[in-house]
């Protein structure tokens, strides 16, 4: 213990100082989190669909869920997650025009608790698409950003991360750092239920489908097929705790959902914790060119609270690769040591 001798002519005091320690791995990650500047967060809205191609239909919803997560990759960065984004759009049906005001604005931050709005609208010609787009500061009378940003149909993708790139430099990150992995601390994980994945859809180009497309029944399947994958390449790691998938489809039979219909945030919460889970898994994946994203969420059971959002690019013949990444990120996300091996133990635990 610390103490300290404070005296003067009458009195003489002995205090305790508080006891000194070194800041753990955690706390020094926390606190350089902090130095790096204020947190951003931003809410992305839909992007209205100005036609013609109706190849590109699915992006109406999956072009917003695309950027969240990629804007959720950085650091300084929160992204509203879409189930709050598409409440506010229900109760205030702004998502058929996408024209944001500053009376919207401002009241879009006060619902979503948002420093910026990010909307836009986005079209398809001859095989090109072209995206608009404006971010918006809460309390701002006029947009504080406009730009455009197009490229081939069938390379969306990478039109999509110049969108995210653009974005970020709006808001001012000049050099974005992708947001790192925390040091691991905890022995063992808290229980984890994995749930399904949402198929966004395929977006073909307009000179007719890509061959290399993967048939719509297959994506469909691939809605709980994800899900018992990764399951499966969680599952080899020593300090990672699941619901046992059984147990998860009884409780699905129970509640007389289907496994596609636990894509919902709040359902899947919902699902999770009657399946005595603290944390849960869910995502989506889009295909597009014949390359496929999927995106993964790790959230908390009691508030639906996204806590890390993890991206894998691929193709349809690289899924067994991209789950064994996916798993591996998700791992290093829940705080747990892994063992020196561990992308071995992945790899051979995934079929």
């Amino acid at each position: 213990a610390r103490f300290a001798v404070a005296a003067n002519s009458a009195t003489v005091s002995v205090l305790r100082l508080p006891e000194l320690r070194n800041m753990t791995k955690l706390e020094e990650y926390e606190l350089a989190r902090r130095n790096e500047g204020p947190e951003i967060r931003i809410a992305v809205l839909e992007f209205v669909d100005r036609g013609p191609s109706v190849e590109l239909a699915p992006l109406r919803t999956a072009l917003a869920e695309l950027l969240t997560a990629r804007l959720n990759q950085y650091r300084r960065v929160t992204a509203v997650e879409r189930v709050q984004v598409d409440q506010f759009l229900k109760e205030t049906k702004l998502g058929a025009s996408g024209l944001v005001d500053a009376d919207t604005a401002q009241l879009a931050g006060k619902v979503l608790t948002a420093d910026y709005l990010l909307s836009g609208s986005f079209s398809g010609r001859d095989g090109a698409i072209t995206i608009d787009a404006t971010l918006t500061k809460v309390g701002a009378e006029e947009p504080l950003s406009r730009w455009t940003v197009s490229g081939k149909a069938s390379e969306l993708f990478e039109v999509e991360q110049q969108l995210a790139t653009r974005s970020l430099s709006a808001l001012g990150i000049k050099a974005p750092k992708l947001d790192s992995t925390p040091p691991a601390e905890l022995g063992v994980s808290p229980t984890i239920a994995v749930l399904s994945f949402k198929n966004l859809g395929t977006v073909a180009s307009e000179s007719g489908p890509n061959e290399k497309a993967t048939p719509e029944s297959t994506l469909n399947d691939l809605q709980a097929g994800f899900g018992e994958f990764l399951q499966v390449a969680l599952s080899a790691l020593p300090d990672v705790t699941l619901v046992e998938r059984e147990d998860l489809d009884t409780i699905v039979a129970e509640q007389e959902l289907s496994l596609s219909s636990l894509t919902n945030a709040k359902t899947a919460a919902r699902i999770g914790k009657l399946a005595g889970a603290q944390r849960f898994i869910y995502g989506s994946f889009l295909e597009s060119g014949g390359k496929l994203t999927v995106i993964a969420r790790l959230a908390d059971t009691e508030t639906a609270t996204v806590l890390a959002t993890e991206i894998a690019d691929g193709t349809a013949d690289d899924i067994a690769t991209m789950l064994q990444q996916l798993a591996l990120r998700l791992a290093s996300r829940l705080n747990v040591r892994q063992p020196k091996d561990a992308g071995q133990l992945v790899w051979r635990a995934v079929p």
